[in-house]
């Protein structure tokens, strides 16, 4: 998966699905919630269970989501990206997860070093 994150593996032959959702476990696990803000998702595209956040050190706005399928929703919500049908249009999941993938290629993350545990906890 780091590979095809670096886009060393074709796109062909990996998931982006997965790629993404490998990227979401990644950012969630470094700490690193700047994606909320540069995939355009923001409290109002929240659901309001989520508001029971009394307890942890983040902000309601910088909430983690651990689930690809809502961040993908919520991008596509925030970016209108829609794919037209023959019976009217829908969500185009494949453009949210390309885009989100994109932004980490292109460096928009605070770190971008997917090894960094290997490196933070050697003596």
């Amino acid at each position: 998966m780091k590979l095809a994150m670096c886009d060393l593996v074709l796109e062909s032959h990996v998931n982006l699905y997965y790629l993404a959702d490998f990227l979401l476990f990644w950012l969630n696990r470094s700490e690193d919630f700047s994606y909320l803000e540069l995939l355009g998702i923001n409290q109002k595209f929240r659901k309001n269970s989520e508001k029971n956040e009394e307890n942890l050190d983040i902000s309601p706005k910088q909430a983690p989501i651990d689930d690809i399928q809502q961040v993908l929703a919520l991008t596509c919500a925030a970016n209108d990206f829609r794919i037209q049908q023959s019976i009217g249009e829908r969500w185009d999941f494949d453009r949210a997860a390309k885009y989100f993938i994109q932004l980490y290629r292109n460096r928009k993350f605070k770190d971008s070093c997917l090894d960094n545990e290997h490196f933070l906890y050697r003596n």
